[in-house]
């Protein structure tokens, strides 16, 4: 290994404020309205967060079942550049089958396994994607095992099941509404927005809506590149595994992502972005 270990929990830790704050309201609301609700989905989430490295959950989640005969030869033989993972650091290798593997390529629940989806499998059985690009996007994704897999990092996207809804929905409707012309002019006047908020609240003694709405404004311009700094940890613990599996895989990697890998998909994204 080259160096020191990338330092990112700090980086995850700011880039979970929007969500924590955000889907904490929303659990103290259905708290009050429906609690049996609440109290079975957090224990749904523990035991999510308990099992994610088994075959149970892995079906579950994305639809995997361990790879046999051909697919299996097929994925291993794609990931021969990766020195570490040869030998006994083979890892036991599953395929991502129908909707629930859409969305993502490569994924590394553990040190043990290793996720591909139908899609990706049969593009490297085509001939479609080179072994070397195979090779850095399971680099990559093993690089970012320690965040994505932490069970800390699982248990807080659990918790911010809420705020990951409702950022889902928000980007849909927000790639809508781009065509229209006056709503990127909407977003710049927000300042104009909560000015006015604030200035009604302090004028009328409402101080309990002072601070969320201070809170609100702030959230609006740091949440974004807060998210952008943490994809960007990401990256640096992606390419340093890259890095320290050789200089046949720098080599290759570079012309393609010299900072930032481009249709990089080989991890679960346990971020909302919210730009």
């Amino acid at each position: 290994m080259s160096g020191q270990p990338v330092r990112w929990r700090a980086s995850w830790a700011f880039a979970q404020i929007t969500g924590i704050l955000f889907s904490a309201s929303v659990w103290i609301v259905l708290m009050a309205v429906a609690p049996e609700v609440v109290v079975s989905v957090l224990l749904g989430g523990v035991v999510f967060v308990a099992g994610f490295r088994t075959r149970v959950v892995l079906w579950l989640v994305f639809g995997a079942r361990p790879a046999v005969g051909r697919d299996r030869e097929a994925l291993l033989r794609a990931i021969v550049p990766v020195s570490s993972l040869r030998g006994r650091g083979q890892p036991e290798v599953f395929v991502g089958r129908g909707r629930r593997s859409r969305g993502w390529d490569v994924l590394v629940p553990c040190r043990g396994s290793l996720l591909t989806s139908e899609f990706m499998l049969a593009r490297i059985r085509a001939g479609q994607v080179s072994d070397i690009e195979v090779s850095i996007r399971v680099a990559r994704a093993f690089g970012q095992l320690p965040a994505v897999g932490s069970r800390l990092t699982l248990a807080v996207a659990v918790y911010c099941l809420p705020w990951a809804i409702v950022g889902d929905a928000a980007r849909r409707v927000a790639r809508r509404l781009a065509r229209v012309p006056l709503m990127p002019l909407s977003w710049r006047m927000r300042p104009l927005v909560f000015g006015l908020g604030l200035m009604d609240a302090v004028q009328h003694a409402r101080w309990q809506a002072t601070v969320p709405l201070l809170v609100l404004a702030v959230l609006t311009y740091t949440t974004g590149p807060l998210n952008r700094a943490w994809r960007r940890k990401l990256t640096e613990m992606g390419n340093r595994r890259v890095a320290d599996e050789g200089p046949e895989l720098v080599h290759a990697a570079t012309p393609l992502s010299p900072r930032y890998p481009q249709g990089h998909r080989s991890v679960v994204d346990l971020e909302v972005p919210h730009e």
